[in-house]
């Protein structure tokens, strides 16, 4: 649909770390690991967040049943992007109604200068 209503956009071009991965030193925690409740190391993971469809300003992540994790992220992204000042449009249509209206939303957003 984008292609059509003529909007360039990259797909998933890149992944936006969200959490840098970091070592708790400091913290002891105990979890469940293999019906076994052991410590677990202090070395934690950063989270990414890898975009579906990326334009100038705007991203759209296309998700028909959004999961805990995903909101999660959601909310990372948008801290991200609050904390570097930047200004983007963040879409997340579950239907091809909805899919529409980001693209009427682009459309205006790109119109502006947004």
């Amino acid at each position: 649909m984008l292609v059509e209503a003529g909007i360039k956009f990259e797909y998933e071009p890149y992944a936006i770390e969200l959490m840098p991965a970091f070592t708790a030193l400091s913290v002891t925690s105990f979890e469940k690991y293999r019906k076994n409740f052991v410590p677990k190391k202090p070395k934690i993971q950063s989270i990414s967040y890898t975009p579906d469809f990326v334009g100038p300003n705007w991203i759209i992540e296309t998700k028909g049943i959004r999961t805990p994790d995903l909101n999660i992220k959601w909310k990372l992204l948008k801290q991200y992007f609050f904390l570097k000042g930047q200004k983007v449009l963040l879409l997340m249509p579950s239907n091809k109604k909805e899919i529409g209206i980001s693209i009427e939303l682009i459309k205006y957003v790109r119109k502006r200068k947004f």
